[in-house]
């Protein structure tokens, strides 16, 4: 899109999130912030920064006042950009275990909503570099990594691993419990898991911070600790269900504040505790409660 074109959207649209405009002539703090925020915000491709435009506060039009010395102004903007914001970032990726599960915890919290990840598709945040690792078989098709999980612990007869997304502490975590899994076997995975994320990070104070973390000491506070929160959540889940049989996937994660794996995980438990069982479909159908204590 041209300058031209730039400026007659301005003036049929007025700014947009794609499209602000600069009176200043100088990259101040300002045109860092907006270079910033097209970089960062999901589902922005590109977007445009008109410099030497005024808008007047009476009448709310735009008039170009120019730029002086625009070659000047373009180096400096690309001078400070390279200073600002290429810098390294090191994300530590951890691996910690537990007595009775495996905690694979990624820096990133994702875009797409909890309820929709066995759901076909992604949400990106950069195309492009996506783009290019599944073009070089650096990654899978993109969206397929949670419903590949899924399906090859089903084939396994392991139980379903949980996955929960931090928006706050911007990560992702994937717990896979190891009750199904013999304590060589639960081993031999964590090692294999470590190594994984020994081989992307390389990062000599991550190594440091994992090994910490997994220390025998938090390891056994953090078992029990989860263990009675297992507890708590599933007694949670009944107390839904004996509230409203009829209750769905969706208001059971909702109320009990669980993901679809988590809800459907303490379901399980439930049914194969005999407490529940599942009258009719999806559709119209409810749950009907036994051996309630």
């Amino acid at each position: 899109m041209t300058a031209k074109e730039l400026y007659s959207q301005l003036l049929r649209l007025d700014e947009s999130v794609q499209v602000e405009v600069k009176r200043g002539s100088q990259a101040g703090k300002s045109v860092l912030e907006t270079i910033c925020a097209f970089s960062n915000e999901p589902g922005i491709v590109e977007g445009y920064i008109l410099l030497g435009v005024a808008q007047d506060q009476t009448t709310k039009q735009y008039s170009i006042e120019g730029v002086a010395e625009l070659d000047e102004l373009q180096k400096n903007i690309s001078s400070q950009c390279a200073t600002m914001f290429n810098i390294p970032i090191r994300p530590r990726m951890r691996v910690i275990r537990y007595d009775n599960r495996i905690e694979i915890k990624n820096p990133g919290f994702s875009l797409k909503p909890l309820d929709s990840f066995m759901l076909p598709g992604s949400e990106l945040r950069n195309p492009f570099i996506s783009s290019v690792f599944h073009e070089t078989n650096l990654a899978e098709t993109k969206g397929s990594g949670i419903s590949t999980i899924h399906r090859l612990m089903e084939e396994a007869s392991l139980e379903q691993p949980t996955f929960d997304s931090s928006r706050d502490n911007n990560t992702f975590t994937t717990t896979i419990l190891l009750k199904s899994i013999d304590p060589e076997t639960s081993e031999v995975l964590a090692k294999m898991l470590t190594a994984a994320v020994d081989a992307k990070t390389t990062s000599k104070t991550t190594s440091k911070t994992t090994s910490k973390t997994t220390s025998k000491t938090t390891a056994k506070t953090t078992a029990k600790t989860t263990a009675k929160l297992a507890t708590k959540s599933t007694q949670r889940v009944l107390a839904e269900i004996l509230q409203k049989p009829e209750i769905t996937m969706g208001e059971l994660m909702e109320k009990c504040g669980l993901s679809l794996y988590g809800v459907r995980y303490h379901l399980r438990k439930l049914r194969n505790q005999k407490t529940i069982v599942r009258i009719g479909g999806t559709n119209g159908g409810y749950w009907k409660v036994y051996n309630v204590k």
